[in-house]
């Protein structure tokens, strides 16, 4: 008995899907004519179906009245359904063309970088700025070893000479420094290789962009 009640169900099925499907011989559709038509998908906007050429979309305006209230279509839910697929598409193209422009923007700056002169730097950090970069004024080294200020990332080898001039600090001259990787606060030296990247609007002025070659 359950064998054949599985097969009775089987077959109950299959006839009630064969019964659901929505088939033209020839479907005339707005100077279009699809012959051996199938009905694949029903969307707010229109219908989907399949024919002896291929696949096609009718949209809900080229249907017939008669299949727009077969279907139960209606215009308000149609134009809904456009805004929202519009709005989702440009999202989608705007989402991509940002990640293709962070891309690139990454490729140039690694070419960049690659390509600058570095040299020995000595600043002095007078502001962090919430994304790690500094705003820092040159750094001229002077007095016994052990007595200048506090040393981030120092560079210094221990037989390089320090010379007993004063230390000062050029303030008419700040910089913007990125590419530091280390904690890092108000007050401290940087002591590395570094080089002009170019320059950057910071605060409304035009600061000498200078990167380290941690970047």
């Amino acid at each position: 008995m359950r064998p054949l009640f599985c097969i009775l169900i089987l077959l109950l099925v299959t006839h009630n899907a064969a019964a659901q499907e929505t088939t033209w011989p020839k479907l005339v559709v707005h100077n279009a004519t699809y012959h051996n038509a199938r009905l694949l998908k029903v969307e707010p906007d229109g219908i989907r179906i399949m024919h002896d050429t291929g696949a096609s979309k009718i949209e809900f305006e080229n249907l017939p009245t008669d299949l727009q209230q077969t279907f139960n279509l209606q215009p308000d839910q149609a134009i809904e359904h456009r805004t929202a697929l519009a709005k989702t598409r440009k999202e989608e193209f705007e989402n991509a063309e940002r990640i293709r422009k962070i891309l690139r923007k990454k490729e140039l700056e690694t070419v960049h970088f690659s390509q600058l002169k570095y040299r020995y730097m000595v600043v002095q950090i007078t502001h962090v700025y919430p994304d790690g970069s500094l705003l820092c004024h040159r750094y001229h080294e002077g007095g016994p070893v052990g007595e200048t200020a506090r040393v981030v990332n120092a560079l210094r080898k221990p037989c390089q000479r320090v010379y007993h001039v004063p230390s000062y600090v050029e303030w008419d001259k700040p910089l913007y420094v990125t590419g530091v990787k280390t904690h890092h606060a108000e007050g401290d030296i940087l002591r590395g290789r570094a080089a002009r990247a170019g320059s950057k609007e910071i605060d409304g002025r035009t600061l000498p962009w200078i990167v380290s070659q941690s970047n």
